[in-house]
């Protein structure tokens, strides 16, 4: 499943980023880079960390939760 800026992905594997993340934790989509990186931040705004794009799944929203 592709990720673009502004989805929402949960974090599967911490390795390298275990000081800024937890495992579990639902993040936003920055931007994307051709490295496959992502920029992700934080639901309350204040965090930014970069991820491989490997290390996270996409969280698909229920259309019936609106």
């Amino acid at each position: 499943m592709s990720i673009f800026a502004g989805d929402k992905v949960e974090v599967q594997d911490r390795t390298g980023v275990e000081k800024y993340v937890i495992d579990g934790e639902i993040y936003t989509v920055i931007k994307l880079y051709e490295s496959g990186m992502l920029q992700i931040q934080d639901n309350d705004g204040f965090s930014e960390i970069f991820i491989p794009r490997n290390q996270v799944k996409k969280v698909v929203e229920d259309v019936n939760n609106y």
